[in-house]
């Protein structure tokens, strides 16, 4: 296997290798603008290479196989075929794929031992259901598509709640719990950090129905797109998360404008801002709605979420494994919450679909030095932050000391640090950010938290069909998101001013 700290992926030979170089790696190289561009367009020169991808969106190869597989199996003529992990969210995503394309999908329960395959009729439902599996993230891995297709069956289903666990659950949820100062028995497990934040939507539409949901800040894309796509009204966005905004929700509520629950991550992806946690509790509590804050960017080695939340989310897929090599998410329901009774019988009830005991083993293994990991990281990260606030070519820095350090210390631990993650702008604009981003020797490719450093064009890669409204609340086309991983800060340093020359 390729050491892509010593020897990343970056060059145009490598378009389309795994990132990392595993079997079951959750992000492929795009080494150049162009690539990422002609990813977006949908270009053949591009998407014949590409091994594989972030998995909700371009399906691993094995998983894709097994579509292909049910699809020859079990589908009549026009049909093609998706496989999850349970009827449950198998019928989700049929109401989800009804709503624009009546008649459209079948159900087939229990079609391949436990999991349950759908079978949608023409290209616009088999789309619709491809943007469930999307949304909602409540996937088969490819660990388990690639026992199923060997003919060997996976371990049994384990709900989210733990029932059906093993080992390695336990071993997880004490990890999450000791860094979170919760305790075990309130985490909640899941297969991706999309399918955490999608059954925390699902609780919120059931337990205050028809009132809208409310994003603070701007969010990574999928969270706004799961209030967009589910929500039983248009959520409120809030998209700075400035006081000005806080103090317009605040009248909003005190006028009897009632919601479902409020959003936010600490800090936000990509602009690592850090919303003011004391006066967002204080308003949930006047809406008497739970607060959910994502800690995925700052990790709960930094900052403790659970002070200030009600329920927190982290993708697991990120820092807390760092190797790159499974997709997993978890739901903290914080104690001492004043909804932490009803959001508890919810998840019990509901029994969403948990993380596989395929995956499970090997983020447990992945996680044993999580704690380490982030501080060097967040180490680096400042360095890397500070380097890029001195060099005139840079337009912008986005990192929590820049943004909003007051704000960050509220929630941060002792000696914390700001994160491995920093965002830039060059003053050149686009030409210039080609450049310096073709010419970057890191690993280059969609996700964040690996052990090896990341970038990516992040606003082309998750907005390239939206590019003027995220320009217009702040974000950019030209950003490059910088995912710092464990290489030697001066390593990382002589390769970001080659880069940037």
């Amino acid at each position: 296997m390729q050491d892509l700290l010593e020897h990343p992926r970056w060059t145009q030979g490598d378009l389309g290798k795994p990132l990392p170089d595993s079997l079951h790696a959750t992000s492929v190289c795009m080494p150049t603008w162009g690539d990422v561009i002609g990813y977006e367009e949908g270009d053949p020169r591009v998407l014949e290479k590409l091994y594989c991808g972030y998995p909700r969106f371009f399906p691993h190869s094995r998983t894709a196989a097994l579509f292909d597989e049910v699809t020859s199996r079990m589908g009549r003529k026009g049909e093609r075929g998706l496989v999850f992990p349970c009827f449950a969210t198998a019928l989700r995503c049929q109401e989800y794929v009804e709503r624009s394309c009546p008649g459209a999908s079948r159900l087939l329960h229990h079609a391949i031992g436990d999991f349950s395959v759908l079978l949608a009729m023409g290209e616009q439902a088999f789309e619709q259901a491809r943007r469930y599996w999307r949304f909602a993230g409540e996937l088969v891995g490819s660990r388990q598509a690639d026992l199923l297709l060997k003919g060997r069956t996976p371990a049994p289903r384990v709900s989210a709640c733990g029932e059906g666990g093993m080992q390695a659950h336990d071993e997880i949820k004490e990890r999450l719990a000791r860094h979170a100062g919760q305790s075990p028995s309130d985490i909640y497990l899941f297969p991706s950090g999309m399918a955490a934040v999608f059954a925390v939507h699902r609780m919120l539409m059931a337990l205050r129905p028809g009132l809208p949901t409310v994003q603070v800040d701007f969010p990574y894309v999928d969270v706004l797109k799961v209030q967009e796509e589910f929500g039983a009204e248009k959520p409120v966005f809030l998209p700075t998360g400035s006081p000005e905004e806080l103090r317009s929700l605040e009248e909003k509520i005190s006028c009897g404008c009632p919601v479902a629950g409020i959003f936010g991550e600490v800090p936000s992806n990509p602009l690592l801002r850090c919303v003011d946690t004391d006066y967002l509790r204080r308003i949930a509590d006047l809406g008497r709605v739970p607060l959910v804050l994502d800690d995925t960017i700052g990790t709960s080695i930094n900052i403790d979420a659970a002070s200030r939340a009600d329920i927190v989310t982290t993708s697991l897929t990120k820092y807390f494994s760092g190797a790159g090599d499974v997709l997993a998410g978890s739901v903290i329901l914080v104690r001492n919450s004043s909804h932490y009774e009803e959001m508890t019988s919810f998840l019990r009830d509901d029994k969403p679909v948990g993380l596989s005991s395929e995956d499970a083993a090997v983020l447990a293994e992945n996680s044993r030095d999580f704690a380490d990991r982030v501080r060097k990281s967040s180490a680096s990260g400042a360095v890397m932050a500070d380097f890029l606030n001195r060099q005139e070519v840079v337009d912008y820095v986005w990192y929590p000391s820049t943004n909003s350090s007051e704000n960050y210390a509220r929630i941060a631990r002792n000696s914390a640090g700001m994160g491995g993650m920093v965002s830039f702008a060059l003053r050149g604009g686009e030409p210039a950010a080609q450049k310096c981003y073709d010419r970057l020797r890191v690993s280059k490719g969609p996700s964040l938290g690996m052990n090896f450093t990341l970038a990516c064009p992040y606003t082309l890669l998750a907005h390239y069909h939206e590019l003027e409204w995220a320009q217009s609340v702040g974000v950019p086309r030209h950003l490059i998101r910088l995912s710092v991983g464990l290489e030697e800060p001066d390593d990382l340093l002589e390769r970001l001013e080659e880069a940037l020359c």
